[in-house]
């Protein structure tokens, strides 16, 4: 039987370099990007030096995970460096198999420094430095009338056309974002940005509609603006309509709305356990490892649409946008979804 281990005793980490805890692996991250934009500037990377034409990976589960790099939203990127070793334990012993590899994406705005990064797909080590590897700050770009967008659109597309997974069973991709993606992809932005060619702008709904056809697809919606440091559940009317935007596109049941930016992995783990049928495995080791109820409740309550216990919604309620393997019957009295 495997030993389910604490975040924050037995299963601390002594394998980031110098650092002993998930603390201090998150402080060394913090300021290594804090230098990464001074740092790349430097060494005189531009924007297409950070986005490789392709990226291609033989596993037959391979997740990506694609965060927003702007702001706040920082603190993601940092929190998953912090618990990568467990992370990436519980990604190839428990959910996705030892031939499992992750691909990093970050993302930001069309006339950034650097509005999309993407690093090859890993393992373990790897995966440390994929991190490393992100630069942050550099904006300036982006659409003075379109407040609250970033391009997600753009690394969808990207996904879609320039990531070769031949071997793939049930690929994985993850968003983590705190606003909405552009309407339309220009061929200006998918040339410069993603390195896609394309004839004539193409629809979010058109490039995610694609992007779904190849990888089971997610987002891990954000309150608008908060760091990690602010846990209040309140939902603002800001993020209330970024939300709507997401469920059109996506259907309900695949955003997730996160209030504790700490919990972003355990949320990761439950999406992985939607993904393989593992729902069950995740919510006992869940309650297992996490010894404070408010932060088993906090996870559960954010995936309640994915996993159908949101009663709220009636596309769920329909069944007709189910994701297959969800128990219908394990209804339970989970709350609603905020």
């Amino acid at each position: 039987e495997k030993k389910t281990m604490g975040e924050s005793s037995s299963y601390e980490p002594a394998a980031w370099g110098s650092c002993t805890s998930f603390t201090q692996a998150r402080s060394a991250y913090d300021q290594q990007a804090g230098r990464s934009y001074s740092a790349a500037q430097q060494k005189g990377l531009k924007a297409k030096d950070v986005v490789p034409a392709k990226i291609k990976t033989k596993s037959t589960h391979p997740l990506v995970i694609a965060t927003d790099l702007t702001g706040s939203m920082q603190d993601r990127p940092g929190i998953m460096f912090g618990k990568m070793p467990y992370m990436w334990s519980e990604i190839a012993n428990s959910y996705l198999g030892a031939d499992a590899e992750v691909s990093f994406i970050g993302v930001t705005d069309f006339g950034d420094s650097y509005p999309l990064q993407v690093q090859p797909f890993g393992q373990a080590e790897d995966l440390r430095k994929a991190l490393e590897k992100f630069i942050h700050g550099g904006g300036s770009g982006g659409s003075y009338d379109m407040h609250q967008h970033e391009r997600y659109d753009a690394a969808a597309l990207y996904a879609a056309r320039n990531i070769e997974i031949p071997n793939a069973v049930r690929p994985t991709l993850i968003f983590i974002g705190d606003e909405e993606p552009y309407p339309e992809t220009d061929p200006t932005v998918a040339a410069e940005m993603a390195q896609v060619n394309l004839e004539k702008a193409l629809k979010v709904e058109a490039v995610f509609q694609e992007l779904m056809r190849k990888f089971e697809v997610y987002f891990i919606l954000c309150p608008y603006g908060r760091t990690a440091n602010d846990k209040n559940e309140a939902i603002d009317a800001d993020t209330r309509r970024i939300q709507a935007t997401w469920h059109k596109l996506l259907g309900p049941e695949r955003v997730v709305m996160l209030t504790d930016a700490e919990r972003v992995v355990d949320v990761i783990f439950g999406l992985l356990g939607q993904v393989t049928g593992k729902q069950e495995y995740f919510e006992k080791e869940l309650n297992d490892r996490q010894k404070k109820p408010g932060q088993v409740k906090t996870v559960m309550k954010s995936l309640a649409t994915v996993y159908g216990k949101d009663k709220d919604q009636k596309l769920l309620k329909s069944g007709k946008s189910r994701l297959k393997g969800a128990d219908d019957e394990k209804d339970g009295d989970a709350e609603p979804l905020l």
